[in-house]
């Protein structure tokens, strides 16, 4: 499966919950001088390297996922973002099934 096959059914599962959530694109389809003039327009508007892929907005508090495949790896910007987010006290969680959502969900309440 394909990370952004995984997102759409974690985005499925969040959505059929009523779970409020949102998602940062940090990637420009297409790539070429376009994507990269609208990527320039969007970190100069506050986009950061490695934010996570969802957002969840819960009671009382708001946990960062990244989604990634059985295979996938953080990459270093995803890590310093997941180092920073933790220091500053909010949960970070690597999701790699809507199993892993599941607990994410669970422990979260």
């Amino acid at each position: 499966m394909k990370e952004s096959d995984l997102q759409k059914a974690i985005v499925e599962y969040l959505e059929l919950l009523g779970v409020y959530f949102f998602a940062i694109n940090n990637e420009m389809a297409g790539g070429g001088k376009s994507a990269k003039i609208r990527m320039s327009h969007f970190k100069a508007m506050g986009l950061r390297a490695g934010a996570s892929d969802l957002v969840l907005v819960l009671r009382g508090k708001v946990v960062f996922v990244e989604v990634k495949t059985a295979r996938g790896r953080q990459s270093e910007s995803q890590k310093r973002f997941q180092m920073v987010v933790e220091s500053l006290g909010h949960r970070y969680k690597v999701a790699r099934s809507i199993e892993d959502m599941e607990v994410i969900l669970r422990e979260s309440r």
